[in-house]
């Protein structure tokens, strides 16, 4: 065997192992904070659909749309019917819609920031101090 043909088949087997143990696909699943609240403006609990965390995100749009329902409620009461207990009510109403919309979009953006750390996060602490 020449030197080339030596040179060769070592490169092959170099770089052959090197991408075996290399990964492929990207493991981390990194998110966009600026995606995130961009779908947390477009409709409460976007950003926790954005995020994969159904569960929160319901959770948000069932809340923001009681609240909005009630803020209704309260609001044909105080029009039509002269209820004036039902002012207070209806402005605590409105500012719980708020106060749920931006939760939601600060959640969102945290959300994505902390996603990949899920990983370190998953791992027990001894594992994280032994290795170091």
């Amino acid at each position: 065997m020449n030197k080339r043909n030596l040179f060769i088949i070592f490169g092959i087997v170099f770089f052959s192992v090197n991408l075996m143990n290399g990964q492929t696909v990207d493991t981390l699943k990194n998110k966009s904070p600026a995606e995130a609240a961009k779908y947390a403006l477009i409709f409460p609990g976007g950003g926790q659909f954005y995020n994969e965390r159904y569960l929160k995100g319901g959770i948000l749009i069932g809340l923001e749309i009681y609240s909005l329902l009630k803020f209704n409620e309260y609001r044909i009461d105080v029009k039509y019917q002269n209820v004036t207990s039902a002012i207070s009510k209806r402005n605590k109403c409105i500012w719980w819609a708020f106060f749920i919309y931006f939760y939601g979009f600060m959640d969102a953006i945290v959300e994505a920031h902390l996603i990949p750390h899920e990983s370190v996060m998953d791992t027990p602490v001894e594992e994280n101090i032994l290795q170091k």
